[in-house]
């Protein structure tokens, strides 16, 4: 499967790069290159290799940027599992 008739790369070396740049992510890259490709043909924009590969790499930058990091989360659990004192009601 090729991207669009003026490309002759195809689909899946772009695939195939994005998965080495990513490869922790694959299944997400997967998805990302399907939205992508959605997206396109819905608004009719003709993709290019270089055209997907960008949108997909800034999605999943963008995505890894937003998650919260580790500093945020709590050392210690926010369930107490041990005994409850006694004098505490419920």
């Amino acid at each position: 499967m090729t991207i669009r008739r003026e490309s002759t790369e195809p689909l899946e070396a772009v695939r195939t790069r994005l998965y080495a740049e990513f490869p922790d992510r694959t299944a997400e890259v997967a998805r990302q290159i399907d939205l992508a490709m959605a997206c396109a043909e819905h608004l009719g924009i003709r993709v290019t290799p270089q055209l997907l590969e960008n949108l997909v790499t800034e999605q999943l930058q963008a995505n890894a940027a937003s998650r919260p990091t580790a500093f945020r989360t709590p050392a210690v659990p926010l369930v107490c599992r041990g005994p409850r004192p006694a004098n505490r009601r419920r």
